[in-house]
């Protein structure tokens, strides 16, 4: 940012030359503040059905000098941040100033007015000077947060109580919705929250939840490979209904919803991108993750439901009591063992930078929304890695026995055939499944490129430093409980 105060007309002169040009990019001048693409894109579609060239009224900039103009989307990316920085602009005030005067713009386009005047610019001028103006009064104490009251769904559970510790931390309001009967242990040590009780299959109590909340966190999900189709339709599927009714009736600005890498199945080939099609696995849990995208999808088209998908990938760390506890069991203990040569690459990504993708989907503008976003860690790590950082933190041998993948899928195929054999759909899943051993065994990589491009989110754990941070807390937890 340069140090160097533009004038207050020049200031305005070149906003509005950077807003009618507009860019394909998303920006971000600090770490909180977005100037959202469909902003700038609703203006450069006014210009462009026009194709006028810009019109600047003598009355809303007084004998302004030439101006160096951008031309490519970089310079134009570069030169709106050195305004606004120079400016000690709040950009969250562009986005409300915009959308009240394009509100305005519309109704004029649709009598034809714009066809025959130069209106629409001085409309544009009137929101540049009004934002100006009204950034002013905040220059003496500018906030780098917007403090945003949320609902987060799931909030006692593994990743919504690491969600609930970073909007926590960066101020926000929380209100945590528990399962009645939940673990509230943790969430009672926070400062500030509000924890109310619920359910996604229980309409009433969502109704009440999103009183008052501008957005929506929505994490509880019915998970795992083994139970009841049932359940975990009413819950990832209805439930999942019954929230976005909800949320779009009391006025919610923004939905995010926690999916999965399971949409695309387990058996996967080169670097899947959000674009890979659907492939339902053969677990109840796969299915209703897909039907829980469907219906967001047609509820973002056909009621204009403010969703944003986040897919994180195999998620692990602190507070995990499953899956990453019993991998750190195993390998202490000296009964870990590979699936195959431990050479494939394992989606692992740490919890908080799963909370992370989550807050970005969050924040991100209105062009984000109907879109999915994969959350995983790009450094690739191999299955030998994986458990063998989960040696070395334990300062226990690596581990080194392997059994095929093939014998352990069948072996998981029998289990699973034997389960529902004996009637146990209800009960704890076998020892070994197949979702368990091509999560393990499986070579997966997905890109994270549209959510590093779009949101700007950036993973920032890697393996080492969030297996030693998982394991630390696993050996206080058996410290505390000895």
């Amino acid at each position: 940012m340069g140090k160097q105060k533009t004038s207050s007309w020049e200031f305005k002169l070149q906003m509005v030359h950077l807003l009618e040009k507009g860019t394909h990019n998303m920006f971000q001048v600090s770490r909180d503040y977005h100037v959202t693409r469909s902003l700038l894109y609703a203006w450069i579609r006014l210009y462009q059905q026009r194709g006028e060239a810009a019109f600047i009224p003598d009355r809303a900039i007084d004998s302004p000098p030439e101006v160096e103009r951008p031309h490519t989307a970089e310079e134009q990316v570069a030169q709106l941040e050195r305004l606004c920085g120079q400016q000690a602009l709040e950009l969250d005030l562009l986005r409300s100033e915009v959308d009240n005067i394009l509100a305005l713009a519309k109704n004029q386009r649709r009598s034809h007015i714009l066809h025959r005047n130069a209106l629409h610019k001085f409309l544009l001028i009137t929101a540049v000077e009004g934002l100006f103006v009204r950034s002013a009064f905040n220059r003496t104490e500018i906030r780098r947060h917007r403090k945003v009251k949320v609902l987060v769904t799931g909030a006692a559970g593994f990743v919504g109580g690491h969600l609930v510790d970073m909007l926590v931390e960066r101020g926000d309001e929380v209100r945590a919705l528990v399962q009645p009967g939940g673990d509230t242990s943790h969430l009672r040590a926070l400062t500030g929250i509000e924890i109310i009780h619920g359910d996604l299959i229980d309409a009433a109590s969502l109704r009440s939840a999103v009183q008052g909340v501008q957005r929506v966190y929505n994490v509880a999900a019915k998970t795992g490979p083994w139970g009841l189709e049932r359940v975990y339709q009413a819950a990832n599927v209805q439930g999942l209904a019954n929230l976005i009714h909800a949320a779009m009736d009391a006025g919610v600005l923004r939905i995010v919803h926690t999916s999965s890498i399971t949409v695309y199945g387990h058996h996967l080939h080169s670097i899947v991108t959000e674009d890979y099609p659907y492939h339902a696995e053969n677990n109840p849990y796969s299915r209703t993750k897909i039907a829980g995208e469907k219906l967001i999808s047609k509820l973002v088209k056909e009621y204009r439901a403010p969703i944003v998908v986040v897919r994180p990938a195999w998620v692990y760390g602190p507070r995990d009591s499953a899956s990453f506890s019993r991998f750190v069991n195993l390998v202490g203990s000296g009964k870990g063992f590979m699936i195959g040569s431990g050479k494939n690459i394992v989606p692992v990504v740490y919890v908080r930078d799963v909370a992370q993708g989550l807050i970005k989907a969050g924040d991100a503008g209105n062009e984000a929304v109907g879109r999915a976003y994969n959350i995983a860690d790009d450094r690739r790590v191999t299955q030998a890695e994986y458990l063998n950082t989960i040696a070395d933190a334990l300062h226990v041998s690596h581990v080194s026995r392997k059994l095929p993948f093939s014998v352990a899928y069948l072996a998981g195929r029998a289990a699973e055939g034997i389960w529902q054999a004996m009637g146990r759909r209800k009960g704890a899943p076998p020892p070994l499944t197949t979702y368990g051993v091509t999560l393990l065994g499986g070579d997966q990589q997905f890109s994270i490129d549209r959510a590093r491009r779009e949101l700007g989110y950036a993973p920032e754990f890697d393996v080492k430093r969030g297996v030693a941070e998982g394991v630390r807390w696993y050996l206080n937890r058996v410290k505390t409980q000895a």
